[in-house]
């Protein structure tokens, strides 16, 4: 195994690229020889041949000696950082967009956590910090939604995106411009910034979900303003609260009041009320009406959301 991690050592500049490779017949034979020594255990990487040919199989210009490397630096659980900093396209300061050999080094970064044992090796925050310090805002920006497209690094992009959005204003607008440009829908980016995955108790504590109605906004000045209409918005967010409890929806609904620039959403009783009545017309208006009268939102809610 010394003879490996040595053989990387002096190729690791191109690890993931096939050039250097191919320079010498003698390297890919030295290379070759010992990923057939590699393979002979079989027991510490069950599934993980069949993933790496999973994933080369999306990548556009992978070959089969691209992923023999992968498979090596795998099989010596190597640093993604290290690798990063030797990649011809960061050396030379070229584009990542679009890069085979940066979205193979992406690839890598997933396997060698599944291989480690977890998202903390090698976190996001660490990711996200290696990749600010290389590119500008405007380059990264443009990366991680062109990335989203290649269905096994999508996960790192979209968490990419969403520590974007909290990192500065700046970098904030660039990214929802890059998500209106791309028609990306308020139902998708929801999923983007993982906040299906949150309590909905939490929601409205969570920076990320308020920017995500400050989206909305921006997304129907676009599309149209019958596009994601508060009633729309008010359906999607039901339609998750069956996960919680309708008090938890109340709670969420009426901590909106306090966020000074998303009026729609300043009154309870206004929009549980116009809700009520595009759902269940009069009658189940009137119900609401009288509840709310009683000092009683939950229920009132509860009724509509019923409807």
């Amino acid at each position: 195994m010394d003879n490996v991690h040595g053989y990387y050592q002096t190729t690791s500049a191109s690890i993931l690229s096939p050039g250097t490779f191919l320079h010498c017949n003698q390297e890919v034979g030295h290379l070759k020889k010992e990923i057939r020594s590699y393979d002979a255990p079989k027991q510490d990487n069950i599934g993980v041949e069949d993933k790496i040919k999973e994933e080369r199989a999306g990548v556009p210009g992978m070959t089969k000696l691209d992923e023999l490397a992968y498979k090596m630096a795998l099989k010596t659980t190597i640093d993604p950082m290290g690798i990063f900093k030797r990649l011809r396209v960061v050396k030379t300061g070229g584009k990542l967009d679009g890069n085979k050999e940066f979205i193979l080094w992406l690839l890598y970064v997933n396997q060698y956590r599944t291989k480690r044992g977890g998202r903390f090796w090698f976190s996001d925050d660490k990711l996200f910090d290696l990749l600010r310090k290389t590119k500008s805002e405007e380059e990264l920006v443009t990366l991680f939604q062109s990335l989203r497209q290649y269905q096994d690094i999508k996960y790192i992009t979209d968490d990419m995106q969403a520590y974007m959005i909290l990192s500065s204003a700046s970098s904030h607008r660039l990214v929802n411009e890059a998500w209106l440009k791309s028609r990306e829908t308020p139902e998708k980016v929801f999923n983007i910034l993982r906040l299906g995955a949150e309590a909905l108790f939490s929601l409205d504590s969570s920076p990320l979900f308020i920017q995500w109605l400050r989206y909305i906004i921006m997304y129907r000045a676009v599309v149209g303003s019958d596009s994601f209409t508060d009633l729309q918005t008010l359906d999607f967010l039901l339609e998750r609260s069956r996960l919680s409890t309708t008090t938890s929806f109340g709670t969420l609904i009426q901590s909106f009041k306090d966020i000074p620039d998303l009026e729609i959403y300043r009154n309870l009783k206004a929009y549980t009320m116009y809700f009520a009545e595009h759902r269940g017309g009069a009658d189940l208006l009137d119900k609401v009406n009288t509840m709310f009268d009683n000092n009683d939102p939950y229920a009132a809610i509860t009724a509509a959301s019923k409807a």
